[in-house]
């Protein structure tokens, strides 16, 4: 009808909107450069040993197939196309439609324009290949966590006590299927895809209720947002929610948590700010402001 007309055009024009401050903004190499930041984030969640394999597994993945080749690699790890999960993240799925909106979106992600194929800002700029490797290097150190985790009874029994609420008479199956390292289990494939969210909003149920209320240009508000905000909230569950529970144990684990966070995350943030300022020439930056 002439209602739903007008709302697919409004949602065009606001995909348009949306992709062109994508386009102006996260086009440069800076922007992928700022990813780095989130190997200390994998590190936090899963270990900076676990991590360390994990991000290895996701390079050689992500090296073109003659390389991999040359380097005998063969035992693919964890891909994120595999949990079929494609866009960087929830707020930037799906193009508008019709010639603006669908050109910005093409020159935005790559695709054809009128016949010519357009490589896209994001590829050119490198943005989406490192999204990829960091969450393929998140993917990868939680199966590497979650198999050492199991190598002791001590630890199968934390990891049982702590998934068997949601994953019930399946977790025996689950277990099996992480110990094995079966990455094309769909137990296991679900579990690497609940770890990726926690601190990835890489599906609509981890966007905020006010943006899944908001039509169209209401959820301008939060472009370039959903990622800090999800970081935000991993410091609400891992660090205040067990500070303040009133449990001893809890509340130890919470300025734990605090403590890593703030090393791993906060010193990778630390280090691709120094590294932006040495490429662009900026030597008057004193040491202390980067901690500010």
């Amino acid at each position: 009808g002439v209602e739903s007309g007008a709302q697919r055009l409004n949602d065009s024009i606001f995909k348009g909107y949306r992709d062109f401050v994508y386009l102006s903004t996260l086009g440069n190499p800076f922007s992928t450069i700022t990813q780095t930041s989130e190997l200390g984030l994998n590190a936090y969640r899963n270990g900076i040993f676990n991590t360390l394999a994990g991000t290895k597994t996701a390079t050689l993945d992500n090296l073109p197939k003659f390389i991999q080749k040359a380097l005998n690699h063969t035992d693919e790890g964890v891909r994120m196309k595999t949990l079929g999960l494609d866009d960087i993240g929830a707020e930037y799925a799906g193009g508008g439609h019709g010639l603006v909106s669908g050109s910005i979106n093409k020159l935005l992600g790559g695709g054809q324009i009128k016949g010519v194929k357009v490589p896209g800002i994001m590829n050119l700029a490198g943005f989406k290949k490192m999204d990829t490797l960091m969450k393929e290097s998140n993917l990868n150190g939680a199966l590497n966590k979650a198999k050492n985790q199991l190598k002791t009874a001590k630890g199968e029994k934390a990891f049982r006590d702590k998934m068997s609420p949601f994953y019930q008479e399946q977790t025996d199956d689950l277990v099996k299927a992480l110990k094995s390292g079966n990455k094309d289990n769909d137990l296991t494939r679900l579990y690497l895809y609940q770890e990726l969210a926690k601190t990835q909003p890489i599906s609509l149920s981890e966007m905020p209720e006010v943006f899944l209320k908001s039509g169209g240009f209401g959820k301008s508000f939060y472009f370039l947002k959903s990622f800090g905000l999800k970081q935000l909230e991993t410091m609400r569950r891992d660090v205040i929610r067990q500070i303040a529970s009133g449990n001893k144990k809890q509340a130890a684990e919470g300025f734990y948590n605090l403590l890593g966070m703030g090393l791993l995350f906060g010193g990778g943030t630390v280090g691709q700010n120094m590294l932006k300022d040495f490429i662009l020439g900026r030597d008057n930056t004193e040491a202390k402001e980067y901690f500010l």
